[in-house]
């Protein structure tokens, strides 16, 4: 489902600290949630299903649980919503990481602390779903030597484009984009990888996502080091973009309570900067995300970008906070380890014109 958030300007934001955990703080987690109350009711006018998408990378639980989104971060949600009148809340994640065999998200939900109540929610493996619409990514590693950079397409869940999609991600740090936040969060709704000139499947499930980096089925870890900072790199910027451009969503939520810090995605540190924040738009909520770490935008071009596809507002004049004291008190006291890589991974002003270039007209 998509939604150009850009028409709810100016943007709010939500944000609450965390002060102990959040099991602590569910009372007012749901109070900050309540000023979206007439949105959500809008959307049920429309449907009685909406899905929440967390970020549920590995299969097992590592790290003490730190890569993933909060559960019940993602249960408070749910209750919330079910009261709310939504009769069916989907919980649903494309997991790609398992060090003991093929990924399985629903797997990846009970391992990481997911309560599969049916009473709640459905669990839903993304990776093993059809697809409901395709779209065009950049592919300068393409493994067969196209001379069409854009001749793979992923395909998206079939269930993610029928209903209204939640995404609740966790604040982590990125290797080559500094952070993942929650739009990119939607790359775990990729199920299939296709020829667009044949119409041929080329792949499917978890593997898919590593398309979005240009090289096909191979992961960074695959990659040289200099295709991984630039190549691969400006790829997956372009790619997010273009998958934002198809499916997006309605409302977000991050989980910095705590935030992952360092070697990111999966091996990082604790970095306690104690809040939740929602928004419904979502490129707002990504680009204040940023500021809250003094991360200058134009260190973040993709999400910098997503604001001039008018998919929402990066401008921070145009985005009010509900608790200013609040934000600027984590700002200022906040600091952050980004991943090793980072440092090196600049883009240049090539790569932001080819990020452009293949964005525009989607």
């Amino acid at each position: 489902m998509e939604k150009n958030a850009a028409q709810y300007r100016p943007s709010k934001i939500y944000l609450i600290e965390i002060k102990k955990s959040i099991d602590k703080n569910s009372k007012n987690i749901r109070k900050i949630f309540s000023h979206f109350e007439n949105f959500f009711k809008n959307i049920l006018n429309q449907f009685s299903t909406i899905i929440i998408k967390p970020n549920i990378l590995p299969t097992e639980r590592i790290n003490n649980g730190l890569p993933v989104s909060s559960p019940l971060l993602c249960e408070i949600l749910a209750k919330y919503l079910k009261e709310l009148g939504f009769q069916n809340i989907i919980l649903a994640e494309g997991s790609t990481n398992n060090s003991k065999g093929e990924p399985d998200s629903i797997k990846a939900m009970k391992n990481n602390g997911f309560m599969l109540d049916e009473e709640l929610w459905t669990p839903l493996d993304f990776n093993k779903d059809e697809v409901g619409s395709w779209f065009e990514i950049y592919s300068p590693g393409d493994p067969l030597g196209s001379e069409n950079p854009f001749d793979i397409e992923l395909g998206i869940s079939k269930t993610a484009t029928m209903y209204p999609i939640i995404s609740v991600a966790k604040f982590k740090s990125h290797d080559v984009l500094g952070l993942t936040l929650s739009v990119k969060n939607l790359m775990g709704c990729l199920s299939k990888a296709r020829r667009k000139s044949t119409g041929e499947i080329i792949d499917e499930g978890a593997v898919v996502k590593a398309y979005m980096h240009g090289f096909g089925p191979k992961n960074p870890s695959m990659l040289s080091r200099k295709d991984n900072l630039t190549t691969s790199k400006t790829a997956l910027a372009i790619n997010i973009n273009r998958m934002a451009k198809t499916i997006f969503p309605i409302f977000s939520v991050i989980d910095a309570a705590p935030a992952m810090e360092g070697n990111g995605p999966l091996r990082g540190s604790i970095n306690n900067l104690k809040l939740v924040l929602c928004s419904i738009d979502s490129v707002a909520l990504d680009a204040l995300s940023c500021a809250l770490i003094n991360l200058k935008l134009d260190a973040c071009p993709y999400i910098q970008n997503l604001g001039r596809l008018k998919l929402g507002t990066t401008n921070l004049e145009d985005i009010q906070v509900n608790d200013i004291k609040l934000f600027n008190k984590i700002r200022n006291k906040a600091t952050f380890k980004f991943h090793d890589l980072f440092k090196h991974s600049r883009f240049t002003n090539e790569e932001i014109k080819l990020l452009m270039t293949h964005t525009e007209g989607i």
